[in-house]
């Protein structure tokens, strides 16, 4: 039996490294990662036989020792991963004191919208999916995310709409875009990448997998979530509050607030979900090391998705650093706000200049 099991270990990490083979060779202790998991079969069969129990708690669920190592340098690989990390967000950090122009929002926001749309019908499946498997505490657990996602009831503070509504203000505003009615609005546009539509393709295909499948990649989303979101607020909105009086800029910033307000006392909203997904894992598989490895190839394949994504997002970003002109940077909040747009502004100045 440990011998069937270890060699579908062996099996699982050969796919592994093929699945991501630069990143995985690159930066991940393959090795040391599947001893835990071999130290795990081994020892919950030894446990068993012997009848002895040895569970420890993880978040006040019961666990095997070695299981709860398995998650933990889970976290660790997770940590790790390009995705998490990604040059992207360094490209950012290190642009956003300069600013950037109409096309690269353009290409930020349209990317963004199309990826996120789903966010809400991937939440609901994962409850259909726990269900479906009589996990009701992941449905108790999950249906507080699709209620948080849902605007707790109310229809203006929908997660989908304050996307719509913070993007559209600063987007007319500081860059001259027109506004989005509807997210399907842009599913034609131009700066869309093939790899934000693979994305969002296996998304929709994540529910034909295994239940320990579909809440490894869960876990994955609600893992990446919250510094995703700090990098692209960071980048393109706190550089230009400044444009803004205090009170219209909460109102530009307030899909990010909804996801991580650090002023309000539970305001990490991400965290939470993140530790919800990581708490259905531990329940879910019961310390069984089949399971797990599905979580582990859900979870990975969500990250190289999405660390596709961005892969695709910088190239384009870098490619058109130049293709108009940069909306300079204001910080500090002004008594005197225009309500012209800042790109129409500066055009006309240079025009007047010339």
């Amino acid at each position: 039996m440990i011998k069937l099991i270890i060699l579908h270990l062996d099996a699982y990490s050969l796919y592994l490294v093929k699945f991501n083979q630069n990143y995985f060779m690159k930066n991940y202790n393959i090795t040391n990662f599947y001893k835990s998991l071999y130290s795990t079969v081994s020892k919950n069969i030894s446990n068993y036989n012997k009848g002895a129990v040895n569970d420890i708690e993880h978040n006040n669920i019961k666990c095997s020792q070695d299981f709860k190592n398995a998650i933990d340098e889970t976290v660790e690989i997770f940590h790790n991963h390009p995705a998490y990390n990604h040059k992207l967000f360094q490209y950012l950090e290190d642009q956003k004191s300069k600013g950037f122009n109409k096309n690269q929002f353009q290409i930020y926001r349209d990317n963004f919208f199309y990826r996120t749309e789903l966010t809400i019908p991937s939440v609901a499946s994962t409850v259909i999916a726990a269900i479906k498997n009589s996990d009701y505490i992941t449905v108790s657990q999950m249906a507080k995310n699709l209620y948080d996602e849902g605007g707790y009831g109310d229809p203006n503070k929908v997660h989908a709409k304050l996307l719509l509504d913070s993007h559209n203000l600063h987007g007319e505003k500081i860059f001259n875009l027109q506004p989005v009615r509807r997210i399907k609005d842009i599913e034609n546009s131009d700066y869309i990448t093939n790899e934000t539509k693979n994305y969002r393709s296996s998304k929709m295909n994540v529910f034909n997998e295994s239940y320990s499948y579909v809440i490894g990649n869960a876990w994955a989303h609600e893992f990446l979530a919250d510094g995703m979101l700090e990098n692209f607020k960071n980048a393109f909105f706190v550089p230009y509050r400044g444009y803004y009086n205090p009170k219209d800029y909460e109102k530009v910033i307030e899909f990010y607030k909804a996801h991580r307000d650090d002023e309000k006392e539970g305001g990490d909203v991400e965290a939470e979900h993140e530790r919800m997904a990581r708490d259905s894992v531990v329940r879910s598989c019961d310390s069984d090391i089949k399971k797990y490895n599905e979580v582990l190839r859900g979870g990975l394949e969500f990250m190289s998705k999405q660390s596709n994504l961005w892969d695709s997002m910088l190239s384009l970003l870098e490619k058109n650093q130049k293709s108009s002109e940069v909306i300079p940077t204001k910080e500090a909040f002004s008594d005197s706000i225009s309500n012209t747009n800042i790109a129409t502004k500066l055009t006309n100045k240079n025009t007047l200049q010339k």
